[in-house]
């Protein structure tokens, strides 16, 4: 038997249903020119307008809408400042999916009974349409300041969607200063950047010629976050994806990118991670100078974040000077240290400042 799982926009809200065809001779499918002329002659259940989704555990039929959001997250390698990704969650009928999305991945046990109930009121006394913005971590740090701006922004702006009440949010917290750094060989890769921005590791295209594992995955990946509210290490919630990162858990399968607001890490780190390849003949630092919203911009530290993190090892992070002048130390607990941004692009980047030289030492000692 074939089964197949079927999640659609049913009267505006997500239908999950599960449906079991008999094995049917794969040659039969050579009959029909596309995957989807086949799902139309054995699956007849189905709308029109659905697609056919290939998971990492078997294949998926979504509605047109829920696939062209897994479509859009993939290509873009964003969920937060990707207008499709909030056309689909402020959708009516949406909000038992939102609301299991929040319990999900802001479950009462990290965040404490009072931000629980600050969402739930936030749930309560907004539109759908603007409290579904809740599912933005960006925003839960700062939900009183945005329960307020929402309130007095669609006041004024009674027709503005969820979309353009971020942008506005945005907006209006303003931007800042970080930088991220890279050792490359090949200086195509800092031409692609140039253009494509930064991506995170899931959304790289890595996968060689008929090797479609990775692809599946990022879909499993997508789907089970998304669609089924499911989380687990190949499948983490926003937060889950970042402290994966701090933990070096999941790295290639992060959704965000590291950054920091001091340059001395940012090289220094590279250099860690790349286990010393930076001194190799060719290779070459690249440092970008990158003004980015605040609201894009996750501190771990942050009081209503921190609990989702494992605490910071005290450790005083020592390298030497970006201009060579000395040692510079950083507490590895400093806010700045480490923060982390889920799409980096190209109009982000104020400046790239390439480098032939690295520090000759870097350090870590305990506090």
């Amino acid at each position: 038997m074939i089964l197949f799982e079927y999640i659609s926009l049913k009267n505006g809200k997500t239908d999950i249903m599960k449906k079991t065809i008999f094995f049917i001779p794969l040659l039969l499918f050579s009959f029909f020119s596309t995957a989807n002329e086949c799902i139309d002659k054995i699956m007849p259940f189905l709308d029109d307008g659905t697609r056919e989704l290939v998971l990492a555990e078997g294949k998926i039929v979504l509605d047109k809408k829920a696939f062209d959001l897994i479509e859009s997250v993939k290509e873009t390698g964003d969920l937060f400042r990707n207008e499709k990704f909030w056309d689909f969650f402020s959708h009516p009928g949406q909000e038992e999916l939102v609301d299991k999305l929040l319990a999900t991945w802001y479950p009462r046990y990290s965040l404490g009974d009072k931000l629980s109930e600050k969402i739930s009121n936030a749930r309560h006394y907004l539109k759908h349409r603007y409290s579904c913005l809740l599912l933005d971590p960006g925003i839960i740090s700062r939900i009183d300041h945005f329960f307020a701006f929402a309130l007095d922004y669609s006041d004024s702006h009674p027709d503005i969607s969820t979309h353009a009440l971020r942008e506005a949010y945005s907006e209006h917290l303003g931007k800042r200063i970080v930088w991220r750094g890279i050792a490359v060989s090949d200086d195509t890769l800092i031409d692609n950047i140039k253009k494509e921005g930064f991506k995170a590791h899931l959304f790289l295209k890595r996968r060689q010629p008929g090797d479609y594992r990775q692809e599946r995955h990022i879909n499993s990946s997508l789907v089970n976050t998304l669609l089924r509210a499911n989380s687990n290490l190949d499948s983490p919630t926003p937060l889950m994806a970042m402290s994966q990162r701090l933990s070096q858990v999941n790295i290639y399968g992060s959704t965000y990118i590291s950054i920091s607001q001091f340059i001395e890490v940012t090289y220094a780190g590279a250099w860690l991670k790349l286990n010393n390849t930076m001194t190799k003949v060719g290779n070459k630092f690249y440092l970008f100078k990158l003004n980015i919203s605040n609201l894009n911009i996750i501190d771990p530290t942050d009081p209503y974040l921190k609990n989702f993190f494992q605490d910071r090892t005290a450790a005083l992070f020592t390298t030497q000077g970006i201009n060579g002048s000395g040692d510079v130390s950083f507490a590895t607990s400093d806010p700045g240290f480490e923060m982390f941004v889920q799409r980096i692009l190209p109009e982000d980047m104020e400046e790239i400042i390439p480098y032939d030289s690295y520090p000759s030492t870097w350090r870590a000692s305990s506090l």
